[in-house]
């Protein structure tokens, strides 16, 4: 088929984009914003020539919405805008009658025919192949890939479900009607100078793209190349595409979209000397102010490497001592790196933020720098003194736009490891940052190998800087030189560990009553309470029935001088960070039984823990609940078997566990620990991540370009239950004995209320998610999981995002959560 290019329109006309902007005004906005984006990107060579990366970047930009110049795409914008924005009309109506008298019905009878005509992003793919310019195949095809992927998600490279790089005869027909209606001298009006489009291009494009063997000989190439700058590379051209696309759409105000704030280096200095300076010092205060001066020394001194760790025990003032790291590095690095600062639970990001919040405000800095993000956070309402609006918010802070981000290991790894448009967008923000990693062994040993393999590019490709924080520093990145800024010697970095005399560890109950059901631990649990009746103590257990029983028993103890409570990710998020706070104020003995949801930053301290049983990692993080300023004599954590672990741990991680202990005492002093760390990581390392196929596969995937298969493969939680969202109605009455709640000041009926009015008033479904996404955080403040093994939803409501339960009481207690009807619930 010849393309005639029968589609004219007159020369003084704007073909639209979007209800509001012109084509031309889009794409040259975008081109913009891509710019300003890289002003102050560092990316080496060694990924590409930054004259390349612009010349590739802007023919992504002025191809990705070439299918929108087509009549067909243009009756269907002009349809939305007659609808949705009228006065727009007015402004160019001209063009609008023009369009309606000359191709409004022929557009319209094709799009009835097939509505696959109206699609824009395939036609530029195949299109701007023929301007491409360079002999590397694989970057042509990523090209390709990124323009006719960047509205939905990147597929596998060559081989996906449907072979998605050759022309077949639909995809020609489909293709050839487009070209037939779309008017190449009024979109030639677009396009910058040094850029030409013509309609003799296709015939170039045809002869190459119909070729049957195009995949396999690119599939040859990736293996034979064997390289993940391939996949740095398509991953950043994408994000940068994605980014700039949804910029222009997402943001009025341009001017929100800027560099980095670079922060004073004295900012937590000055706060910690503000605030703990009229606190009577204790020995590990003394401790904890040498390590940080030793971390932020070693920062400005090593500020030319790439990665760090800084190994102290809890409780040592590590989340400062990260803080002030990142910020002297940031203040040392070329351009303006971001800090981004990643932990393993959405649970302690809220501590984290109110922390680093204190230390903004003290220093009179801008809080709408710091963004939150997880997927129960809100978008900001202001950025940088300037009130966001409609969409801003969601731009700013689901691309990683602020300057300090608090995140989750899952939303890092899942804007690298994936194949999804809205987890990449941020891609191109995570690289050049800095990033920390707090509780870094939470990461799944058997992916250890990737991990680094694909940190290093980051570092090597971009000038990524990465600080590892953990009192139990696994052996993450054991072919990399990795600066210990507590000491780079590490002498005294171990140091700080034997030196330490707060806790002790009894392991004596482990061999006992391993077969006994919970009744036996809970006699042993009152037997000590009732013996040591100045002690706090703090009970963890592995499943939630077994956390609800001891709870029960332990109910005897409430009206004599304690304190008792009840914590478990089970309990309603607006209930669980009032009861962390009545845990920290209560001036009575306390005695909190929990899940594994205590273990990792929250900040509570008690006397005596007792530990179901689990790996040494998570002992390690039960551990620094217990005696934490060494202010209470000497504090123990007692371990003891419920029989419960192989339900949520990993049996080897168990083995070498049991391994490990069994190589020292019953009684195993905090001056040890380290020796014990060093001895499981090692382990770790022989057992898992040297047998691992995981790492193998994922980088594989990575080279091959098949993200769908990579994004199935890696998994940070491995075991997952499906469970439903359940709204929980409760009223006052219900809720009268919880001293922690105010019932008055937030209702979760009005919530409802405002979620269900969303449905009214919103028919258009962008517009209705946009809305729901604004309350999410508001909304899941009341909404609790029921597994569904052992839940019923309603009729009607099985298939409903969020369930409404009249009869919740039924199935959840607002005390203690879901009302587990056998020991296999293992809600954290």
């Amino acid at each position: 088929m010849s393309i005639m290019a029968k589609s004219t329109t007159s020369s003084s006309f704007d073909l639209l984009s979007h209800t509001d902007r012109t084509l031309k005004e889009h794409l040259d906005s975008c081109y913009q914003i891509g710019l300003k984006v890289l002003e102050n990107k560092r990316v080496s060579k060694k990924l590409i020539a930054k004259k390349d990366l612009l010349r590739l970047f802007r023919q992504l930009v002025y191809f990705h919405d070439f299918g929108k110049a087509t009549d067909f795409f243009q009756y269907r914008i002009i349809e939305a805008t007659k609808k949705d924005n009228p006065l727009y009309v007015k402004q160019h109506q001209g063009y609008f009658d023009f369009f309606a008298e000359e191709k409004a019905i022929n557009a319209r009878q094709e799009l009835e025919k097939d509505s696959r005509f109206g699609r824009h992003a395939m036609l530029g793919a195949y299109f701007q192949t023929a301007h491409y310019g360079r002999e590397d195949l694989i970057e042509e095809l990523i090209l390709f890939k990124v323009i006719k992927k960047h509205h939905g998600n990147l597929t596998n490279f060559t081989y996906s479900d449907k072979n998605e790089i050759t022309l077949d005869e639909e995809s020609l027909e489909l293709l050839e009607k487009q070209l037939d209606h779309l008017d190449f001298s009024l979109y030639s009006k677009i396009l910058p100078e040094g850029i030409s489009i013509s309609s003799e291009d296709w015939s170039k494009v045809k002869f190459k793209y119909k070729d049957i063997l195009l995949p396999e000989e690119a599939n040859d190439r990736l293996e034979e190349v064997n390289t993940l700058r391939y996949f740095f590379l398509q991953h950043y051209l994408f994000s940068l595409l994605l980014s700039a696309d949804k910029g222009d759409v997402m943001t009025q105000n341009k001017s929100i979209i800027r560099s980095n704030r670079i922060f004073p280096t004295n900012l937590v200095g000055a706060y910690k000397k503000h605030t703990f300076c009229n606190q009577a010092i204790k020995s590990i205060d003394l401790a904890r102010e040498e390590a940080y001066q030793a971390i932020g020394g070693n920062a400005k001194q090593f500020y030319k490497e790439h990665f760090f760790s800084i190994t102290l025990p809890t409780g040592m003032g590590k989340t400062f001592s990260a803080y002030n790291a990142a910020i002297q590095l940031q203040n040392l690095s070329k351009g303006n790196p971001r800090i981004v600062y990643c932990l393993p639970f959405t649970s302690v990001i809220d501590q984290n933020v109110q922390v680093l919040a204190e230390i903004f405000e003290y220093n009179g800095e801008d809080l709408t720098h710091i963004s939150k993000n997880h997927h129960l956070s809100n978008p900001k309402e202001n950025y940088n003194n300037f009130e966001l609006a409609d969409q801003e918010g969601e731009y700013l802070t689901d691309g990683w736009e602020h300057d300090f981000i608090i995140t989750t290991f899952i939303q890092l790894t899942e804007g690298i490891f994936n194949n999804r448009n809205k987890r990449l967008r941020k891609f191109h923000n995570l690289t050049d940052s800095i990033l920390i990693l707090d509780e870094v062994q939470n990461i799944p040993p058997k992916y250890y190998e990737a991990i680094e393999a694909t940190f290093r590019k980051l570092a090597d490709y971009f000038g990524t800087k990465f600080i590892f924080v953990t009192a139990t520093q696994p052996l993450l990145m054991p072919n990399t030189n990795v600066i210990e800024l507590t000491d780079p010697n590490f002498k005294k970095t171990e140091t700080y560990f034997r030196q330490l005399n707060r806790i002790q560890i009894d392991k004596s109950l482990l061999n006992a009553g391993a077969n006994e059901d919970i009744r036996y631990w809970i006699s042993k649990f009152k037997e000590d309470i009732e013996q040591q009746p100045e002690k706090s103590f703090l009970l963890i257990l592995n499943t939630i029935k077994s956390s609800q029983n001891v709870f029960e028993a332990l109910r005897c103890f409430q009206n004599k001088n304690c304190d008792l409570f009840y914590l478990s990710s089970s309990i309603l998020p607006c209930f669980r960070k009032e009861i962390i706070n009545q845990i920290k104020q209560s001036k009575k003995r306390k005695i909190v039984v929990s899940t594994q949801v205590v273990e990792a930053g929250v900040d509570i301290d008690l006397d005596l823990v007792y530990r179901d049983f689990a790996p040494l990692d998570s002992i390690n993080q039960s551990a620094g609940r217990c005696n934490r300023n060494g202010i209470n004599g000497k504090g123990t954590v007692k371990l003891f078997n419920s029989g419960k672990a192989k339900m949520i741990y990993d049996e080897t991680n168990l083995d070498i566990t049991v391994s490990v202990l069994n190589q020292f005492p019953d009684i195993i002093q905090e001056s040890i620990l380290y020796d014990l760390n060093i001895l499981y990581f090692n382990e770790v390392k022989r057992k898992i991540q040297d047998d691992s196929t995981a790492s193998d596969n994922i980088l594989k995937h990575m080279k091959l370009l098949q993200l769908e298969d990579l994004a199935d493969e890696f998994r940070l939680i491995d075991k997952s239950y499906p469970t439903y969202n359940v709204f929980i109605p409760f009223q006052k009455a219900d809720v009268k004995h919880l001293s922690y709640f105010d019932f008055d000041k937030i209702s979760p009926f009005k919530v409802w209320e405002q979620y269900q009015q969303i449905f009214e008033d919103f028919q258009n479904r962008f517009d209705r998610k946009r809305e729901i996404k604004k309350m999410r955080a508001e909304i899941m403040q009341f909404v609790a999981k029921f597994p569904a093994s052992k839940y019923t939803p309603p009729e009607g409501q099985e298939e409903k995002i969020i369930i409404f339960d009249e009869a919740w009481a039924m199935n959840y207690d607002l005390e203690t959560g879901f009302k587990s009807t056998d020991d296999q619930t293992v809600i954290f």
